[in-house]
């Protein structure tokens, strides 16, 4: 009886360190999730920024359309993009002012009278 009680502990032993020699299937597996989880997220945020952009697009197309001049030359001799212009006067015909406006979108106040001015004479 006795020896059954050694030839168990001796089994057991033996199957404990054979554990630790076997692959972990569950480890490649929780890689394999993690993995996946960080692409779809990936793909997630880069669907986000394209809708943002899309709905920035339309919602500018609708307010006004951009003019046929690609880019308004401003105090500071740089070109303002068609989307910030559109910006500008969406802003305005909500009733912003020139400093909130101009706070907004990044640009100096003279810059957001001369984008206003420029759209009224067109």
């Amino acid at each position: 009886m006795e020896w059954i009680g050694y030839g168990l502990i001796g089994i057991g032993v033996l199957l404990f360190f054979v554990s630790f020699l076997v692959p972990n299937k569950l480890k490649s597996m929780e890689v394999e999730i993690e993995q996946l989880s960080l692409q779809m997220m990936q793909e997630q945020y880069s669907l986000k920024k394209r809708i943002k952009i899309l709905e920035e697009e339309i919602l500018i197309g609708s307010t006004r359309s951009p003019s046929s001049n690609p880019s308004i030359k401003t105090t500071s001799d740089k070109p303002v993009h068609h989307i910030i212009r559109n910006q500008v006067w969406t802003l305005h015909e909500k009733g912003y002012s020139l400093k909130e406006i101009a706070g907004r979108s990044a640009l100096s106040k003279e810059d957001v009278q001369t984008i206003l001015n420029e759209a009224r004479t067109q």
